[in-house]
Parts: C-alpha cells; structure tokens; sequence
C-alpha cells in the first residue's frame, strides 16, 4: 500500500500541469485487468461460465483467516477455503459448496466464509484508495475512480457462485445490501467514483444454461448508487458495434431501462469507456454505428432511436465506403467525445 501511495505522489508531480484539465479521473487499479476481484477466473485457466476458484491460500491470507476462526470461537474453520468448492470450469450442481438444493454456501460454516472471503476484498480497496487518495489535493481537480466488474453468470442463482469466488457476494446477506452496497458505501465515505461494466448486456442474449443476471446486477449497482449519491460511471463488457446494443447503452446512460424505481429527474452516468479499439471498429458500417453512437451519448435523443447505419447511408446521399463521408464522420464523432462526459 506504501509503495501505491508513492507511485500515486510521483504521477501527480509528473503530471500536475496536466491535473484538473486534461487529466479529470485517476483510476485506482485493484486487482486483475484494474478490477476490484479477487483473480478467481483466470485466463487461460477459465472458460466461461465456470464458477472460478477460491483465492485464499498465500501466507497472510490463511493467517487472517485462522483469527477470523478463533474470533467466532471456530478453530476448525482455519485452514482455507471450501475443500468443496470445486475448480475453475465446474459448474454450481458440480461441487459440493455451490449447490443449489445441498451447498454449504448457506450453512453456518459458508455464510462465514464467504463473508470473511468478501470483506477482505473490501478492506484491500479501501486501503489503497485511502492511501491514494492521501496523494492528491482538492485543487488538483481530479476525481478517483474504482473499476467493479459484472460478474454476471451465476447471478441469477441462489448460490451466485462466480460472484462468490470473485470476492462479490457474501451468502446470508439481503439482497440489495451485500458486497456492491458495502463497496459504494467505501465510494461514498472517500468521495470515489463506482465504475461498472456489462452496460450493454442484456439477460435474453445470454446463454440459458449459466444462471446469468446482467440485468438485475445494473440496476442493482445503479440504484445504490444514486441513493448514495455517489458518482457512478460504466463501460461495456464485450465489443458491441451493433445499433441494439448501441440503443442500449445510450437509454441506460441516462437512467431508462433500469425497472420500477426511476434515478432522479436529470440523473446520468458520469461518464462511459468503450471497449475497444480494434480494426474492427474502423470497418465502415462500424465505425459508422460507432460514430452515430457517439453523437447520441453526447446528446440524448428524445423523440427518436438511435439510427441505423443504412439510415446514415440514405441520409447523406452518399456512397458509405467514401473518404468524404468517412471523414465527416469521423470529425462528428470527435466532437461528439470532446463536448460529452461519456469518455
């Protein structure tokens, strides 16, 4: 944590010039690819829509779980995690831990395991935002950020497995008041944005056989959030250069899609990553989307839906494979990035 914090010192007298103007967000990596999870799906370990593995079995870890067992007068408890829990690519019904009818997620020994396993996490994160936060002053002008990914598979389960080895989900705890809650609760406490992925997602365009929640996860993240009134922004999961997709992402930006209780009048994401730049976004029906995409986050469309490439084509009047178009959208696009917050 001492060595975040310096490198967090030496980034802002490197780039103080640069703070509260070009530079508006320091983003606080926490974990594998930035996230704040335990490495419970590792590639090329993994494939989807295993339930991952436990990650407890390094020195300090087994240490702090050994007095987190004599604290509840359970000695037994001590030595790491479920011997049950099964591998990487298992599925829920699999092991003896995650399933559904007989796991001992929901046992007395599960519920605190999974708690200690999860608060854990939460602790890490609050550590080190803590300590980089210590690194900068409110008249550098920029706002700290964590990463929480969307676990998704599993999530639509009692035993939510995948979340559970990440560092998610604790068993026994409500539902809208677990491990999401407990992390938005540290953002609010140290003034740091909640950035969460999968916003393009949605649950029919999911496998049928991997208990996948997306939906629910969102609303679920986004509705802690804006009661916190803590600052929350997104990105998506996979590439997406479809107009569904793309429709998606803008509606949920401003605060639609997200079931029977509505964020406040004028509420937004603070902003929003795409993933990725590739040479597939450059392909021109793509980037086409793409740039139609971008205008449409920067300014909400009201009475319409976003339009489809062929919809760009017939307005222009031009031929869709010509530099001409492709510059003017490619200028229109860039404008669209520099006057929004969806960055």
């Amino acid at each position: 944590v001492e060595c975040y914090a310096d490198l967090a010192n030496a980034f802002r007298r490197a780039f103080r010039k640069y703070l509260g103007r070009v530079i508006t967000e320091v983003s606080v990596g926490l974990g594998p690819a930035g996230e704040l999870r335990y490495p419970s799906y590792p590639e090329p370990l993994w494939t989807f829509p295993g339930v991952g593995a436990f990650q407890c079995y390094d020195t300090y870890m087994v240490a702090n779980l050994r007095a987190a067992a004599y604290t509840v007068g359970k000695p037994e408890w001590r030595h790491g995690g479920p011997h049950d829990g099964g591998g990487y690519n298992a599925r829920p019904e699999e092991t003896g831990f995650f399933d559904e009818t007989y796991g001992r997620y929901d046992t007395d020994y599960g519920r605190f395991f999974t708690a200690w396993y999860a608060q854990a996490l939460v602790a890490h994160a609050d550590r080190v935002v803590k300590a980089v936060h210590s690194s900068f002053a409110p008249e550098d002008g920029v706002t700290l950020s964590i990463k929480v990914p969307g676990v998704h598979w599993w999530a639509g389960t009692r035993a939510r497995a995948a979340e559970t080895t990440a560092g998610l989900h604790a068993s026994g705890r409500p539902v809208n008041d677990g491990i999401y809650e407990d992390i938005i609760s540290m953002c609010q406490r140290t003034g740091t944005r909640f950035i969460f992925t999968c916003l393009e997602m949605s649950d029919d365009e999911q496998p049928c056989h991997a208990g996948c929640a997306p939906e629910a996860l969102l609303r679920r993240v986004t509705r802690a959030a804006w009661t916190r009134n803590v600052s929350i922004g997104a990105e998506n999961a996979l590439p997406r250069y479809d107009p569904i997709a793309h429709e998606r992402m803008v509606a949920r930006m401003h605060g639609e899609c997200l079931g029977a209780t509505e964020p406040p009048e004028g509420w937004r994401l603070s902003n929003f990553t795409f993933l990725r730049m590739s040479e597939a976004m450059f392909r021109t029906e793509n980037w086409k989307r793409f740039s139609s995409f971008v205008r449409q986050a920067a300014e909400p469309p009201k009475a319409e839906a976003l339009k489809s490439a062929d919809d760009l084509a017939d307005e222009s009047g031009a031929d869709s494979g010509s530099l001409k178009q492709q510059q003017e959208l490619a200028e229109s696009a860039y404008a669209g990035w520099v006057s929004s917050p969806f960055v």
